[in-house]
This record gives structure tokens, sequence and C-alpha cells, in this order.
């Protein structure tokens, strides 16, 4: 065992040892004085020199006492310590404490000693590279990091591997590589599939992420990912026991651990130890047995990321086959297994050898695999134990175990210093590379089949996210990848999901030879198995909540279970729960079917699955068990298909019924639902359209029963791209874009009818020119055409023609996608003319249009449509250099380094252009292309050139990401980085290089040095959060931390940074009492409001427990000189402390005294309860209602003495007052809704006299219940005749037509609409048709407003009230036939829509829109009656006109 001599005085740094030696423990190196000496200064001389001998390492740690001198020394037992381990040439480490570090007094020497610690500490600072701590926690971390590397620079003492006879290594790689090199894929192959596939582990293998511990709670995956994109869970989505911001905390603190490369981990100098955890499938043992194949390479290299490990012998021990062999006394601990292996079957080392090579200090990496699968639980807690042991035993060994997250218990481990990480789930990129890989090798005979199963598979991935979410599992994207060599994914993923779900119900733990300790009862099968989860899952379902929410409680899943065991094998109720419960934990356990969240809830851990087998729970219902007639199947459909959480059930129902009846969903859908379609934009997008071309999706063969209507479907999509033509409906489009789109590729030109679609496409669609929906039907044209249709030249030729950038957008789309569909066409050949002219239009569009975003188009299609062709090569070399739009040219770098990087043209214009393109964007995707580069000293120089040199964040950041995957030197990066840091005057970029920095070199002395002097100096909020957070979690440095950040809030002078020292401070010790204190003192004494203001916020954790933060805000709430501030202790104390005596009295105070309104209006809002019952709060609120100059404030005070002390005669005579007196409409509208009788009178003076118009019409609403009344309906009356506020005279309109309409308040309002205040003329107006629509000279009015009115708001409403109000009459219809013709637009539109929402089935209105369509003038109006047409029942694409030339 290597071991280390820590050196230090005694009592003072008594805690610091400590510290000490539990670092050097989880390093598992021995500390000699420690273990050796009793715990005092006045240790044995000649027993401390002679263990410094013979020591390894030497470590020094100096405060500011000397130390005991002893009798005949003239020097104290430490320094004599130092003087040998200089003399007999050890490594020396010094750790001094920092001179600024707070220290005890009493620790502090003083006169002689004093001068000689200072001198030694002065010799050590010139002849050692010295670290500095300032307490126990950073010199823990300092320590740790300094001896792993002093430890992997000299090298522990070994037993080289060749101590290991050569043909011993070779028989046991060879046998490492038999039974572990290949892919065990007969579990997760279809039965039905005849085939064999033979897959070499290290040819698909993909390194994957990892982060820091497990997550902190268990959910579904979905709820992970939905907090992962949109930040949050909304309240009805989840369980009442689940609080949703506490769960997207949690999240946020999860992904804020730095997401690392499994290797970066597993080769780490200071992670001699670590536990990968990981879900059912996630890769554990993959990940274990690469690392083994990797270090038994008989001669060839490992693999370059795995490089720190090369020379360490691979030990592979499968615990469940240790637990059998040992519960058969075969073995009683880990090299008597691998001795037994030896014999067995070659999978081990005989006992002697290997004893030899280990306790002989020989490199080796121990892989403990599946501690998970020991079920009995003392069992693996005394497997645990004995990897605590043998870590123990041979400390410089490195250790690696493998467990599932659940049922882990990491106390054990933990203890001894084991680092924990968990699997992640495979990105994008990650996906990508497994499938290429995969694919090549599945079909290596035939390339070209295999880029386009990889794309297809891909393509799917994007358009179901029920797959994409199935996919970042390794096993389940291995499934995928299978299954997609021979289906079309997604249209028969029903398959996928069943084989999927069977092998996690059934083949996971049989195949494997696993016992459960949850062992079923043996009549449960797997068909059991998935009649339960159907059960289960049409309850959640059915539940209130729906889809949606994803739980169930305990009690409710026993319940399912119990039922069916009662009615399938009439099980009495005591053994059907105790079965239940079996079941349960084993889908959760054992299955990775269900998750549990919280002690009652459960849900499935893949939303997948739970709609699969709700889907599965519908098609039962109807087809097998017989329970539904088709008729509840089509309401199911009716119900729910606007309901997001339902769609893919029902698109999987669909895709399991019998083609016929497929066929009446998607005519239900296509033609039933969701009408008239509104004449504008949808409220919501038409789901039903897009949910019935999904469902045809799922139909294998589409020219059978489902002919018609899909045809039909077909017409209502053209129907909606006419729609939204001339209108801004962006949900809609979307919808087209993101959900039609896709399912049309599914089918193809298989689609019933597609001849209808090019009919109108052709005669009309391309030349609809507006937005992005132009190039939706352009591509649709694309995907429906066969080859035979020469679609290309429509692109090429008509909308060439068109000069318009939407026109030019629609033409590079269509050739992209007729691009994608000749490359995964059956008879490519067929395509391949339509191929050529597709390039070579793209081509011309790239180099030669005028429009930026159409080159970029064209660019991007090139890239990804045509990456072998040279000349898209060279129009890309082009592009990347001379064009002048940056987006442009980053395209086309982006696209040569996927497409063409291994020529050189394209490696050197990457070089180029990461040193010389102006733009950050471009030169950033030029450095993340040259990672796929081959490496050498070139493409090495010119990315450190980047970190050292780039003025971009991103691109130093990526540089230097690159840079360490490609495993530069360690020590080469990490200076290189902290050279930058330091010289750096950008704040970005060294926010960036000290995130890279922490996540990817963050570990040694350099670093946390680096680290510790941002802390102190830096002023960058971002550097600083960075600095803190890494320095916590990953040197322990908590301590370092908290005392240089609340030094920071008190002394420095830069605002920005005090404000990030409390922010940091806030987040990484919000339960800290020093922290709080200092929070206090920041809040109440910051020169800076917003720093205060963030010191408050911060302390609002503190409550209520902190008494001093309570006392602090009380004051600082009513004397601070910032309303802000003042507002924020006051929100705080009332919502975390409540309205106890302390906070009403600063309530109180705040009421009367505070300047500012908002936080007077708060202190009234939040007295308000006890107004009540608190005499003096009310006279309080009395008083603010009366006398408070701001309305806000007084209308605060009076709603809350109304609502809780109404019946007070104090508060009654204030709202009596109010009301006769008050300014402000509000105030005086809230004083009026209480008002009685008595108050009448005051309301109706005001509501003729008051110079306010907001209070006459406040007054107005208020007489309405007495508008009956002869004296009120006068007055009102009178507001209509001669009040010159349009708004006043609509409330007196309203509130008699309550009371009953006649022809004096008609005439009123008919001589006010024709007056000369136009807002009054418009608010008559509509009065009048409102409530005297019915009368022929009121129409009459209101049709001449619309003719002749000076004011075109007037002529809008007259005309929107004739249309909305009074359609029904022959004149109206035929003003709005008229007024399609008039000049003013927006005239025209609205009549347009008007007769196609009422009089949409008259022939004439019809013949009507098709000659506006045909010959109007203006060619935007010809587009918007072409897209009314749309609107009309029964309309037909075949009735629309022609659009010419």
């Amino acid at each position: 065992m290597t071991k280390v001599y820590v050196s230090a005085t005694f009592r003072d740094l008594e805690e610091c040892r400590s510290a000490v030696k539990l670092a050097l423990r989880r390093l598992r190196v021995e500390d000699v004085a420690m273990e050796s000496y009793v715990a005092e200064d006045r240790r044995p001389v000649e027993r401390c020199l002679e263990d410094v001998a013979e020591c390894d390492l030497y470590v020094g740690i100096f405060a500011w006492r000397y130390g005991f001198v002893p009798p005949g020394y003239d020097r104290s037992i430490t320094e004599l310590e130092y003087r040998q381990a200089e003399a007999m040439g050890k490594p020396c480490l010094i750790f001094l404490l920092d001179e600024e570090a707070p220290w005890p007094r009493v620790h502090i020497d003083r006169g002689g000693e004093a001068e000689q610690i200072e001198a030694l500490r002065s010799e050590l600072v010139v002849r050692h590279m010295c670290s500095t701590f300032t307490g126990p926690g950073d010199l823990a971390a300092l320590v740790t990091a300094a001896v792993a590397n002093c430890l992997a620079d000299i090298g522990r003492p070994t037993g080289p591997l060749q101590s290991l006879s050569a043909e011993t290594l070779k028989r046991y790689y060879d046998r490492l590589h038999q039974q572990y090199g290949g892919l065990d894929l007969d579990a997760l192959t279809p039965p039905q599939r005849d085939e064999y596939l033979q897959m070499r582990l290290t040819s698909v293998f993909i390194e994957q992420s990892v982060r820091e511990d497990p997550p902190p709670v268990e959910l579904p995956r979905e709820w992970w990912q939905r907090m992962q994109y949109e930040g949050h869970l909304e309240t009805e989505d989840v369980p009442d026991e689940v609080d949703p911001d506490e769960l997207a905390l949690l999240h946020k603190a999860y992904r804020a651990k730095p997401l690392r490369r499994l290797f970066d981990i597993v080769a780490a100098p200071d992670n001699q130890a670590i536990v990968l955890l990981g879900d059912p499938g996630s890769g554990k043992s993959t990940a274990a047995r690469y690392i083994a194949l990797a270090l038994s390479q008989n001669g060839t290299p490992v693999d370059d990321r795995l490089g720190p490990l090369d020379g360490h012998l691979p030990l592979f021990i499968e615990l469940r086959s240790y637990v059998a062999l040992y519960a058969e006394g075969k073995c009683s601990n880990f090299v008597d297994y691998l001795d037994h292996r030896a014999g067995l079957d070659g999978l081990g080392l005989e006992r002697a050898a290997l004893l030899r090579y280990v306790t002989g200090g020989g490199p080796a990496v121990v892989i403990f695999d599946g501690l998970d699968e020991i079920f009995d639980k003392r069992r693996r807690e005394a497997v645990a134990n004995q990897i605590a042991a043998f870590a123990g035993e041979f400390p410089h060994v490195r250790v690696i175990v493998t467990s599932r997250i659940i049922g882990y218990a990491r106390r054990v481990l933990s203890e001894l210093g084991f680092a924990h990480f968990t699997l992640q789930d495979l990105d994008d990129n990650q996906i990508t590379e497994f499938l290429a890989s995969w694919y090549d090798l599945a079909m290596n005979d035939r390339p070209g089949d295999s880029a386009a199963r990889r794309a297809r598979l891909l393509a799917a991935m994007r358009h179901s996210p029920s797959i994409r979410e199935l996919a970042g599992n390794p096993m389940l994207l291995t499934i995928l990848a299978i299954i997609g060599k021979h289906q079309a994914l997604p249209r028969e993923r029903w398959k996928l999901f069943d084989h999927a779900a069977s092998v996690l119900v059934e083949h996971w733990d049989i195949n494997r030879h696993l016992q459960d300790q949850y062992e079923s009862p043996g009549f449960i099968d797997a068909e059991d198995k998935k009649e339960l989860l159907r059960r289960l899952a049409y309850k959640v379902q059915s539940g209130e909540r729906g889809l949606a929410a994803n739980y169930v409680s305990a009690e409710d899943l026993s319940e399912v279970f119990e039922e069916y065991l009662a009615e399938r094998y009439q099980k009495d109720p005591a053994e059907a729960r105790a079965i239940a419960r079996s079941m349960i934990n084993q889908f959760r356990e054992r299955n990775f079917i269900l998750s549990r969240y919280g002690p009652h809830l459960y849900g499935f851990v893949h939303r997948t699955f739970l709609e699969f087998f709700c889907a599965e729970a519908v098609v039962g219902k109807f087809k097998h068990d017989q329970q539904w007639p088709f008729s509840r199947l089509k309401d199911l459909f009716v119900e729910h298909w606007a309901d997001p959480s339902w769609r893919e059930v029902l698109r999987l129902v669909a895709g399991a019924l019998h083609e016929r009846h497929t066929a009446q969903l998607i005519s239900l859908l296509a033609t039933n639902v969701n009408h008239p379609w509104p004449a504008g934009a949808f409220a919501q997008p038409p789901w039903n359209l897009a949910l019935a071309a999904q469902c045809l999706a799922e139909v294998r063969n589409p020219h059978t029963a489902v002919s018609g209507p899909a045809q039909d479907l077909l017409r209502r999509i053209i129907l909606l791209i006419e729609h939204c033509v001339s209108i801004d409906d962006r949900d809609t489009m979307a919808l087209i874009e993101t959900e039609i789109l896709p399912a049309a590729r599914t089918i193809g030109a298989t689609w019933p009818g597609g001849q209808i679609y090019l009919n109108w496409y052709r005669r009309r669609g391309v030349r609809l020119i507006w937005s992005s929906v132009s190039a939706y039907a352009a591509q649709l044209a694309a995907i429906l055409a066969p080859p035979s249709e020469h679609i290309e030249d429509l692109f090429s030729t008509v909308l060439s023609a068109i000069d318009d950038r939407w026109a030019s957008y629609a033409a590079v789309a269509g050739l992209a996608e007729l691009a994608q569909v000749a490359s995964t066409a059956a008879n490519r050949g067929a395509y391949q003319l339509a191929l050529t002219r597709a390039g070579e239009e793209l081509i011309r569009r790239a180099r030669d249009d005028a429009y930026a975003g159409v080159r970029l188009a064209a660019v991007e299609a090139l890239g990804e449509r045509f990456g072998t062709d040279a000349r898209v090569r060279d129009v890309l070399l082009e592009r990347a250099t001379v064009d002048g739009y940056a987006a442009v040219r980053l395209a086309a770098v982006r696209a040569l380094g996927e497409r063409f990087r291994d020529e050189s043209a394209v490696r050197r214009l990457l070089l180029d252009r990461t040193r010389r393109d102006g733009n950050a964007g471009v030169r950033r995707t030029a450095v993340q292309m040259m990672e796929r580069l081959p490496y050498d000293e070139t493409v090495r120089s010119a990315l450190v050139d980047r970190v050292r040199t780039d003025r971009d964040a991103e691109v130093v950041a990526v540089a230097a990401r690159a840079l360490n995957d490609w495993g530069l030197g360690y020590e080469h990066l990490r200076e290189v980085l902290i050279e930058r840091i330091r010289a750096e005057p950008d704040g970005v970029v060294r926010r960036a290089s000290v995130r890279v920095l922490a996540d990817r070199l963050g570990s040694g002395q350099p670093v946390q040095s680096l680290l510790t002097a941002l802390l102190h100096d830096d002023r960058d909020a971002g550097v600083l959060s960075s600095a803190a957070k890494t320095l916590v979690e990953r040197f322990d440095a908590a301590e370092t931390v908290k005392s240089l950040l609340i030094e920071r809030t008190g002394r420095d002078p830069d605002e920005i940074a005090r404000r990030a020292a409390v922010q940091i401070l806030r987040e990484h010790f919000r339960a800290d009492t020093e922290v709080h204190t200092a929070l206090v003192e920041c809040a109440r004494r910051d020169h800076s409001a917003e720093v205060r203001l963030v010191a408050i916020r911060a302390l609002t954790a503190a409550l209520p427990g902190f008494a001093p933060a309570t006392t602090a805000l009380a004051k600082i709430a009513h004397t601070d000189t910032d309303a802000a501030v003042r507002l924020a202790a006051t929100e705080a104390l009332v919502k975390k402390i409540g309205l106890d005596a302390t906070v009403c009295a600063v309530l109180s105070r705040l009421v009367g005294e505070d300047p500012d309104a908002t936080v007077r209006r708060t202190a009234v809002e939040a007295l308000a309860e006890r107004c009540g019952g608190d005499t003096q709060v009310r006279r309080e609120l009395l008083d603010r209602a009366r006398q408070d100059a701001h309305a806000e404030v007084r209308g605060a005070a009076v709603r809350a003495l109304a609502r809780h002390a109404a019946a007070d005669p104090e508060v009654i005579a204030l709202l009596l007052e109010r009301t006769r007196d008050d300014p402000d409409g509000q105030v005086f509208a809230a004083a009026a809704k209480v008002a009685d009788d008595g108050t009448r009178s005051v309301i109706t003076a005001r509501v003729q006299s008051d110079a306010n118009p907001r209070v006459r019409e406040a007054a107005a609403h208020a007489l309405q219940p007495y508008a009956a009344e002869p004296e009120v309906r006068e007055i009102l009356l009178d507001r209509i005749r001669r009040d010159p506020d349009a708004l006043v005279v609509t409330e007196a309109a309203v509130a008699l037509v309550a009371a009953g309409i006649d022809d004096e308040h008609r005439d009123l309002l008919a001589l006010r609409a024709t007056g000369d205040d136009e807002t009054v003329r418009a608010a008559a107006l509509r009065a009048l048709g409102e409530s005297f629509g019915g009368d022929p000279a009121i129409r009459a009015l209101l049709i001449e407003a619309v003719r002749r009115d000076s004011d075109l708001r007037v002529r809008r409403e007259a005309l929107r009230v004739l249309g909305e109000r009074l359609y029904a009459h022959e004149e109206v219809r035929q003003i709005l036939v008229d007024m399609v013709r008039d000049g003013d637009w927006s005239i025209r539109e609205a009549s347009v829509r008007a007769l196609c929402e009422r009089f949409g089935g008259d022939t004439e209105i019809r013949r009507l829109l098709v000659t506006l369509a045909s010959t109007d003038d203006d060619r935007n109006f010809r587009r918007l009656a072409g897209q009314a047409l749309s609107w009309l029942p029964g309309a037909d694409p075949e009735h629309l006109p022609d659009i010419g030339d």
C-alpha cells in the first residue's frame, strides 16, 4: 500500500488533520503519522524520522505554530520531519494556511517561535510550489487532488503485467473477448425473425454521459423530459401530494451538475473507486464490459479515451455468478472466485499469480458488475461490504461497481470514498452515431440500404415522440434498430411496442437466468402481466386528469391487480392482495415498467408503454371481449381527438383495427367533427385532420377500404392550406409542418387519390404564395407525386418565375423534399432524372438567389440530400467562404464537415474558417466539425489557438472540449485554460473557460488555486458562480467558498460582485446560520438597493426559524430608502411569518407612513382579513380610504373594508363618503357596489355632473338595478342624450335595455348615431343594432352608416353589428354583397367573412366568391376570396378557380 507521511502540529491543526485523514482514506493510501502516533505533539523523534524515510510521499501542513522542539534538538519535530523528507528525496507536497484566513489567536505563536515559523514558511515558499488553504474543507480537497496527481506522475509501486506470463494473459484476454465481445441479442430479437445477428460490442459501443449522484427523486421519464424542455410541471399534471415547484427545483439542481463523459470519469486520477448507476437497459453492464475489453487488447492500443488506464489488468466479476458459487461453497472471496473461474472457463486468473500481481502493486481495474442482481437484501449488503474490504486491502486497484438505481443503498461504499455517477439517456448525436455503426454492420453488403434504414428510423424518432422517448435507453434503442431493419416505423410501431414490452415483462430477467426475490406465482405468465398492465393503463386513462397525469395511487393500483386475480383465478381477497403486491414490486424493481414517486403513488416509467397498453385495452374491449360496439369506439374518438394526451392512443387503436373500421374513423375525423371552420385563425388548430392523416399512416395497405375516406381527407387538407392563405395562423401552419407532413411522408405516393392534390397544386396551389404555408404545399406535392408527374418542373419554372421570397422558399422546400423522397424510395432509379434536376436547381439557388434565407435553405438541402456529389461539395466550399450572410456560411461549413470531412479541401477550409471567419457562429461550427477530423498536430494547434485567442466564449469552450475529448495532455490543456482565464478581460469568455475547466478538468491543486483566486477577486457573476459551484462540489471547499463570499458581500466595491456573492450564498448555503447573519447585514447596510433586494430574497429561506432575519426585515420594511426593498421585505414577512403581532405592527406603520403607493397598497391588502375583527386595523384602513393621495391605495382599502367589515357603521359611512366624494372611477365603483337605497341619490348626482367620465360610467353601471324607476330612467336617458363620452352612453344604454326598451331610448340613440363625435356614433350604432335591430329604420340607419359615414371605424362597427346580429334581413345580405367591392380593404374583408359565415350555403354567394377569386383586380383579395371558399359548407377543391400566370 502506498504510504503518505502527514506532518503537522497537532493541537492547532487537529480538524485539518482529520479532514486530510478522510481524504487519504478515500484515495486508499496509508496515512502513516495518523495511524502510528498518539494524539499529541510530543511524538518520538526517531520513530517519526524512520517513518518519513519509509514513506512514498510527504505532506506538510503549516499554520502559525512552530511546534514542539524535543530535548537535544534545535528544531521542532515538524521541521525535522520536513528536513528528513528532503534529505531522502521524497516528493514533498506543502500546504500553508492562507495569510488572510481567520485563525484563533491561541494557535498563533509569539516571540522567537513566531520568528521560526515565519522563517520556515518563507523557505518553503521559495523551495516548493505551495498551496494555501483556509480551513479543513478546502485543505482536504487540495490534498486529494495533489496526492492523486503526484501518485499518477511518480507512479505507484507496481508489479508490471510482465509478472503474469504472456501466454496466461493472452489466454485470459481471449476468453474475455469470447465471452463478452459479442452482443447477446437473442432476447431482443423478435421470435419471427429467422436471422441471427452477430455484433461485436466494440464495433457499436457509444460512450455515454454521466452526472454525479443519482437523480434526487424517482419520476416517470416523461416528467423529467417535460421539466428539461419546458422548465416546469403544471399543477394539474401532478398529484396533490407532489409539489411541482419543488420537483422543478430538484430537477434544476440535478441538471446543473456537470454532464461529463463516462471515460473522463473512469480514467480520472482522483476516481479510484466509482459506482456506476443506471436504469435497466441503460448500458451499465455494456459499459463495464467495454472497459474490460478495451484494456485486454493483447498489445493493440486501448481506446484513446481510456489512455490513462493503459497497462491496467482488467478483472471482471459478475456478481450474480459470484453469489451462486459462494452459495455452493466454491469460493469465499473474490480472489477465490477468479481462481475458480480460471479453472472452470478461463474467465479468471490463478490465485497465486493474481495475488503476486496485486500484492506487488500491479495496476488493475476490477469491475463488479450487477450489484442489484443480488436480490436478497442482506446478501447484497454483505457483498457490498466485501467489495469495500477488497478495495481497502488493495488500495492501488481501481474499482468499478455497477448497479441499478432502485434498491441500491450507498452507505457502505460511500463511507469508503466511492464516488457515484449515473448514466444519462442517449442524446440525439449518440443515437445517430449508434445507428450509423449498427446498420453499417448489419447491412454491410448494402451500404445504400444501410443509410436509408438509418434515415428512416431517425425520421421516425423525429416525428414520433413515443419512439424518441424509448430511443434514449440503449437496450430499447437496440430493439428499435433490430425491428427498424425490417419494419417501416412509425407505421408498424404497434409491433415494436409489443415486442419491447415483452422484453421488459418477460425476457429481461428470464433470459438472464435471474431469480426474482418477488418470485411470481407460477400460474401468472407474461400474458397475465400484460393484461394487468392493460387494465392499469386504462384506469389511469379514465381518471379525472387522464393520461396527462400518469399516476395512480398504490391502493388503486393494487385494486386493479386484485380484481384481475379474483376474476381470472378465483383468488380470495387476502391471497390476491399478497400476489398483487408481489407483482407491483416486480414491475417496478425488475421490469422497468412502473416507477414509484412518493410513498403511495406509481406511474409508468415510459409514457410510451402507458399509451400502448391503454390502446391495447381499448382494442381488446372492442375486438376480443366485445364489451364495446363500434359506436362506442367512434364516441371515444369524438370525445378525445382534441386532447393531446390521447392522440397517440387513438393512433395506436386505429392501427390495430381492421381497415374497414379504420376507414370509418378517418372519415369521422375528416368530415364529421370540428365544423364549421372559422373565417380566420382557428381558436384551436384542426387536430382532427392531423389525427386522421396519422391514422391513415397506420394502415399498411391504403388502397383498400380506406380509399374513399383517404381522398376526402386529402380534399380537407387542400382546404386547410387554402384556409391558411392571407391569415397569420401560425399554430395551424405548425400543425401542417410537424404533424400532417410527417404522416404524409409515411404514406407517400400511395395515398389514394393523390392526383386530386396534384391537380389542385398545378392549377392553383403552386401560385398561392403566402408565408411558409406555400412551402408546405410544395413539400406535400413532392411527397404525393410519382416520378412520372415531373413535379420538379413546377418548382423550377413556375415558382422561379414568381418574384417573391416565399415562392423561392417554396421552390427550395419542394426540391429538397423531392430529393428526400428519391433517396428513400424503393424505385430510386425512376427518380434519377428528377433528382438531377433538383440538384441543379438547388445549386443555382444556393449561388445566385437574391434572398439570403433562400440561399440558406438551398445550402441546407444540398448538404442533407446530396452529400456525395462533387458539384455540391464545390458549391458548399464556395458558399462557406464568400457568402455575405453568416448563416449561409455556417450551414455550408456544417454540411462539409458532416458529408465531406475526409477530403483535403474540406480540411483546409475548416482550418481556415476557425481562424478567419468574422462570425463567431461560423468559427464555432468549424471547430465542431474539426472534432470529426483525424487527430494530428495541425488540428491540435488550430484548436489550441482558438482556446488561447478567440474572442467568442463558445468558440473557446467548444475548442477546449474537443481537445479534451481527443485526449490532449490533461496538464497542457489545463495550463492553456488557466492562462486564458487569468489574462482574459472579457467576463463572458472567462466564464465559459471556467465552466470547461470545472466540468472537464476540475481536479488538481492548480485548478483549485485558480478558482479560489477568482472567487476572491473576479467581478463577473457567472465566473463567481462557476468557481463557487466547482469548489463546493468537486473540492469539498464549502467553508472556503462561504468565507470568501461573506467577505465579498461586505468589502467589495463592485455592486455586481456583491450581488453575485449574495446569490451564490443563497444557492449553496440556504440553511447556514452564519450566511443568514451575513445576509442580514447585507440587507440592512449595503448601499446598493439591488444588492439589498437580492439579500432579502435570499433571507426569505431563513424564515421563520431565524429570528434575527425577522427583526431585520421588520425594520427594513419601514426604514429602507428604496421602495422595492421595502416592498420585498414586507412581502417576505407576510408570506413566511404570517399576520402575527410583529408583522401586523409593521404593516400598520407602512399603511400610514410609507411614501410609496405600491408599498402602502400591499400593506393594506395584507391587512385586509384582519380589519373585520381588529379595531385598530379597521381604523387605519378607514384613514387610508379617506386620505391617501393615490387611488390604488384608496381602492384597496375600500375593497378590503367592503369585503370584511361592511356591517360596521363607520365602514358604512366611509363607503357613502367615497361614493359621494372620491374622484377616481375605480374607487367610486368599489364603494358604490355595496351602496344601499340611501346612497342612490349620491350616485345619481355623480352620473349627471361628475367631471370624470369613468366615474359617470361606473355610476351608470351602479344604477342598472334601478333603471326601471322613472327618476333613474330619466337620468340615464339624459346621459344617452347629452354625455360626450362613448362609454358612458353605452353603459346607460345597457342599463336601460336591462329594464326594458322603449321608443324614447331608441330615438335618443339614433340621434347620437348621427352626431359629430365618431366614438359616440360608433357606440350608439352598436347599442342600436344590439337592442333595436328589428326596427327597419334602425337597420336603414346602420346601412347608411356603412355606406357613407366619414369615419372608417364607425363604418366597421356598423358593418360588424349588421353581420353578427341582423344578417337574417334581406337588406343586410345585400349591403354585405355590395361592400365586397368597397374601396377599403378592411370593409371588403369583413364583408366576405360575414357572407361566408351567414350565407355560406347560398349558391349566389358561392358564385360571387368564385368571381372575386378569379377576376378581382387586387391579387391579395383574390387570395382572400379563394380562402373564403374553403370555409363554405361542402367546400370542394375542384370548385376553386384556377390561378393563371
